[in-house]
């Protein structure tokens, strides 16, 4: 209980006691009002300090108060009516025990109320430690997965740089072809160089910036640097696209998808003659990448496209994952369309604002 409340405990006590002790009897309004204000200091007691320091204080007042009556029985027969007393002296029993009650149940539960706080309190000071050595746990493992990302990404333009030098570097191929060729390289690494800046610049806002494609034409540049690897097979490459057809788009992301699918298409055809369409019913509405392999075993169908699932035993599961993602940023979408065996479709959605 604090101070301020006992100081006021013992003024109202001291006032109700000695007003009423020393009040003559004939100034009946005065005595009675002191005796009634004794049960301001039993309520304050009761509200304070619980019901048991409220009785102890009550039967301090009861004690008092019967000495007092005896003095003035003796001295003043006349005007005191006992029974009355006694019934009010054991109103303040009851007063003093039902206020006390209600007092300590309030703050029963204010102290659980305040013991849950602490608890919350701390265990949200855990929480917050344990989120914060999570996050720095995703953040591990986010570079991880970002390494291999781009282990991924270089890996695709390497392939046809190693295929395209082959071709260059190979006695029977005209200047022509090595012309070609030698083109073909130095796109591949600046596509290399593309790749990492875009990885560089991961935490920066904005959307990919597009131009105007011809969608045949670069269909054909971004597969020729491929044609040294799918000779390798004898596996044909059929393109079907409108001449006319003209799309909006990112150059070199775009790239990156259509090597991608064909690339495990050509995986994918484990026989040789193989052959892999990419072909549209609707250029200005999606692009399709069929292939006549093995097909695709349904119960990886739904772990396609999460990142480091691969159903090859030399595969890193980040082709599909990514080609995804580039062209969700670009505002469309990559899907499975089909798969069976002799007939494995993957189809790139355009949206309106890309065609």
């Amino acid at each position: 209980m604090k101070i301020t409340h006992k100081i006021s405990l013992i003024l109202i006590s001291l006032i109700c006691i000695f007003g009423h002790f020393f009040s003559p009897p004939s100034w009946v309004f005065a005595h009675e009002f002191l005796f009634k204000l004794t049960y301001v200091p039993i309520v304050l007691s009761a509200l304070w300090a619980g019901r048991w320091f409220s009785l102890q204080l009550t039967t301090l007042f009861c004690l008092a108060y019967v000495f007092h009556i005896f003095i003035q029985l003796y001295h003043h027969p006349a005007h005191h009516h006992i029974l009355s007393i006694v019934f009010e002296l054991g109103i303040y029993f009851v007063v003093a025990w039902l206020t006390g009650s209600l007092s300590d149940h309030q703050r029963g539960i204010s102290e659980s109320l305040s013991s849950a706080y602490r608890d919350l309190k701390e265990k949200t000071k855990i929480l917050v430690e344990f989120e914060e050595r999570a996050r720095k746990t995703e953040r591990l493992r986010t570079m991880g997965e970002l390494a291999g990302t781009v282990a991924h990404e270089i890996r695709t333009p390497l392939s046809g740089i190693q295929g395209a030098v082959e071709i260059i570097t190979s006695s029977t191929s005209s200047d022509e072809t090595k012309e070609k060729f030698s083109k073909t390289v130095f796109q591949e690494v600046e596509r290399i160089n593309g790749v990492v800046e875009n990885f560089l610049k991961l935490g920066r806002e904005g959307k990919p910036e597009k131009e105007e494609l011809n969608l045949r034409k670069f269909i054909d540049e971004s597969t020729t640097l491929l044609e040294p690897v799918l000779k390798k097979k004898n596996i044909k490459l059929d393109i079907h696209i409108d001449q006319t057809c003209n799309i909006f788009s990112n150059n070199n992301q775009l790239k990156q998808v259509i090597i991608n699918l064909v690339m495990n298409a050509y995986y994918a055809c484990d026989q040789h003659d193989g052959v892999i369409r990419i072909y549209s019913d609707d250029p200005y509405d999606s692009l399709s990448v069929t292939d006549n392999g093995k097909g695709i075993d349904e119960s990886f169908e739904e772990q396609l496209f999460q990142p480091f699932e691969s159903n090859r035993d030399d595969g890193n599961g980040l082709g599909l994952y990514l080609s995804r993602n580039i062209i969700k940023s670009l505002g469309g979408d990559l899907i499975l369309l089909k798969s069976e065996p002799g007939n494995t479709t993957f189809q790139i959605l355009w949206r309106g604002e890309d065609v």
